[in-house]
Order: C-alpha cells, then structure tokens, then sequence
C-alpha cells in the first residue's frame, strides 16, 4: 500500500535583495532558521555569501506560536531593520514585510 502524505506548505519566505538585485525567494518550513555566511563548522539555513561583514551565524529568524517573527542577532556587527540597528545578543520582534539589512543583503519576510 502506498501513503501520500500531505505537501507542507511554508510558513512565510525570505526575499533576497544583494546588490540591488533581487536574488531569491526563499520558502521557511521550520520554526527557526540560521542566516550567515556559513562554513562547514559554522552550517546556516540561508546562506549569504561574500561579504566579510557577515558572520558565519549571523542571525536566528524564528517563527512564533502567535504568528509573529523574531530576528536574534548572534554575529559581530548589528543588522540594520528599518531605521533602527540591532546588535550582538539582542531580539527585536519584526511585523511581515519588514525588511532587515545583513552586510549589503537586504531581505524581507512574507507570510
């Protein structure tokens, strides 16, 4: 007997600005995703890639249970969110369609 699970379907995605250039779009299935330059000790979930300013683990974006998001910084420099930077060890709650700037990417989160 063969079983057809059911397609997950994301829970938002991460739209990817490098360089003026829209890059990606990115689908979220998990609660919590890493975004950094990543290496292979460091392993992130979104991947930004040659710009020196970013950590290997940059940030956590983390879905809430109330349908919310949180962006915890854990690299060296702040990430800039509208006006306002955020740095090392601290959250700030993002609303959808915020958009957030690690190094010279720009990304923003849509439900």
């Amino acid at each position: 007997e063969t079983i057809v699970s059911k397609r997950l379907s994301p829970l938002y995605s991460v739209n990817i600005l490098h360089l003026g250039v829209w890059e990606n779009s990115l689908p979220v299935y998990q609660n919590e995703i890493t975004i950094g330059r990543g290496s292979s000790s460091f392993p992130v979930d979104l991947r930004l890639k040659n710009d020196l300013e970013i950590s290997r683990q940059h940030a956590i974006l983390a879905y809430q249970p109330d349908d919310s998001l949180s962006l915890s910084i854990v690299g060296q420099n702040p990430v800039k969110i509208g006006e306002s930077f955020v740095s090392n060890g601290q959250t700030a709650n993002l609303n959808w369609e915020d958009t957030f700037q690690i190094g010279n990417y720009v990304l923003n989160v849509q439900k």
